[in-house]
């Protein structure tokens, strides 16, 4: 990965931090940021208040478009269940069973399994730390359930 690359991936980073923690970074700002400006750098107060407002508009649009994705995916996808099973000291099987309505019309349900072999690096964190306080081999994620808890946590209104 060049130094390009690595950049473009910090910022996304910090990017979807910001966002998912969006009411957290305006609080700290609200308590202690704008007091410190308007104490010590009077002069910026106006322009950091326009900063926020324009970033507070970007943030809210991009999980308004979040949540409204999330929730046309879901028409369609019922469930998605991943299951992780170690099969030598460095190999997983990954399992993903995907129950999906092709069309809405119809409301004909369709089941999709996807086996694919990958290394422990490629293992979500939480079945890796699953793994290691367990003695178990295998493990199943609910992934709507996982994402639809994401999308809940972004805690908007539309």
């Amino acid at each position: 990965m060049n130094s390009s690359d690595l950049i473009k991936v910090i910022f996304a980073g910090i990017t979807a931090t910001i966002i998912y923690f969006w009411e957290k970074v305006t609080d700290w700002a609200r308590e202690s940021f704008f007091p410190f400006v308007e104490k010590h750098l009077p002069a910026i107060r106006e322009h950091v208040d326009k900063a926020f407002s324009w970033i507070d508009n970007v943030v809210v649009s991009i999980r308004r478009g979040i949540k409204a994705a999330w929730n046309i995916v879901r028409q369609y996808l019922l469930k998605m269940a991943m299951y992780f099973e170690k099969t030598s000291s460095n190999k997983w099987v990954r399992k993903t069973t995907s129950y999906i309505i092709k069309t809405l019309e119809s409301k004909t349900v369709t089941k999709q399994d996807v086996e694919k072999e990958i290394n422990w690096d490629d293992l979500p964190p939480d079945v890796r730390k699953s793994w290691m306080k367990s003695k178990e081999n295998s493990f199943e994620i609910d992934y709507t359930a996982e994402k639809d808890k994401n999308v809940d946590s972004l805690e908007m209104t539309n």
